[in-house]
């Protein structure tokens, strides 16, 4: 069903048009205003980027509609990088009352150790029934290799003697492991075999938690390595023996 529409009068523009009843309004239309493309250390896990304090930048694109701006409004995106589909349908809100929305892009942990230097990553905006895409409606980025400032190299172990031989009490804990990083870098530690006291446990910064809960001789191996972006993770190893005795003869 149409109503005929007739434009007369005084001052008016004479014409005539159609008008369906019952007809939507406009849909608004979704296009991408900006892009900022992310920065993240090629190889390095967001976990581990964590750990080592060092602050990812994930990219960030801003969308925005055109139209009647007072409800809420859902889209819908695709994100397309290193020749697979990394992200697939995922969504954000337009607030009611705004015209814009930023979305962040973020390098998944299945993908942080395959990408590359001057890779891109490409956002589309997906098509529904609640709008239109206008134009632009993708935008390809260029990722950044963010520098670590983090040496990639073995650590050294030092001359400590507690890094090769402890003698404590029952009921007591353990003093640290230490080992020198390579230059500007990061050590962590964990035990590559044998198996510590009962009630002690290493940690990744060396020291040892707990206390010793019964007498006996341990023998460990304990790895130093440089954690998380180096290829093959480049450590060394100290052979730690433990006498865990009863009571600690006095010092004449």
């Amino acid at each position: 069903m149409a109503v005929a529409l007739v434009v007369a009068g005084s001052g008016a523009v004479a014409g005539s048009g159609v008008l369906p009843v019952g007809a939507d309004p406009a849909l608004p239309t979704v296009s991408i205003a900006s892009a900022v493309a992310p920065e993240f250390r090629v190889g390095l896990f967001e976990a581990c980027s964590d750990a080592l304090g060092i602050v990812q930048h994930p990219g960030q694109v801003t969308l925005s509609r055109t139209g009647d701006t007072s409800n809420a409004l859902t889209l819908r995106y695709a994100l397309y990088g290193f020749g697979y589909l990394v992200l697939f349908q995922q969504s954000a809100e337009f607030a009611a009352g705004s015209a814009t929305v930023t979305v962040e892009v973020r390098i998944p942990i299945e993908f942080s150790n395959v990408g590359a230097e001057g890779a891109t990553i490409t956002l589309y905006v997906s098509a529904s029934d609640d709008y239109q895409v206008g134009a632009p409606s993708d935008t390809t980025m260029t990722i950044h290799n963010l520098p670590t400032g983090i040496g990639c190299g073995p650590p050294a172990f030092t001359d400590a003697a507690a890094n090769r031989a402890q003698t404590v009490a029952v009921g007591s804990g353990l003093v640290p492991v230490e080992a020198t990083p390579f230059p500007d870098g990061t050590v962590w530690f964990d035990i590559a075999s044998g198996v510590l006291p009962d009630g002690i446990e290493l940690q990744l910064d060396g020291t040892f938690t707990g206390v010793t809960e019964r007498a006996g001789f341990f023998v460990v191996v304990v790895r130093a390595f440089t954690p998380c972006f180096c290829d093959g993770e480049p450590n060394v190893i100290t052979r730690l023996r433990i006498r865990v005795v009863d009571e600690i003869p006095p010092t004449l």
